[in-house]
């Protein structure tokens, strides 16, 4: 077998971490990190996460409650005179993904995480969300 090339074993331990109990929690963690960036990290972690979206669904809620804190947190720093200004497209990217997210059909919330399905608001975030 030349070097370039993986056996079957080798791809089914790469695929390994994806059935790993700890998979979920370190997509959540890749979103923390990813959250504030202002760089081709976000955008790399929202691409991934959809990839992998229907694997982690016990976090769904994390993810989406997480998003949606971050986004009413920056959208505060976000504003002058009521408009979104400074790093407003990290911001808008992350409203899209939540909004994509939320409105999936494979998405899984339980009777105390459901008020997530609620798309995101551009022009009332940050205003006591």
């Amino acid at each position: 077998m030349s070097n370039n090339k993986l056996s079957k074993q080798q791809l089914r331990e790469l695929a390994a971490p994806v059935l790993d109990d700890n998979f979920p929690n370190m997509i959540v963690s890749a979103i923390r990190y990813a959250l504030p960036r202002h760089s081709y990290m976000p955008s790399l972690t929202r691409d991934y996460v959809k990839k992998y979206w229907p694997t982690i669904a016990k976090m769904h809620w994390c993810v989406l409650r997480d998003i949606r804190e971050y986004v009413a947190d920056a959208a505060k720093d976000c504003r002058v005179d009521g408009m979104f200004s400074y790093f407003s497209y990290d911001l808008q990217e992350w409203i899209d993904f939540y909004n994509q997210m939320a409105a999936r059909e494979d998405t899984f919330l339980d009777e105390y995480s459901a008020h997530l399905k609620e798309p995101i608001d551009p022009a009332t975030i940050g205003h006591g969300e």
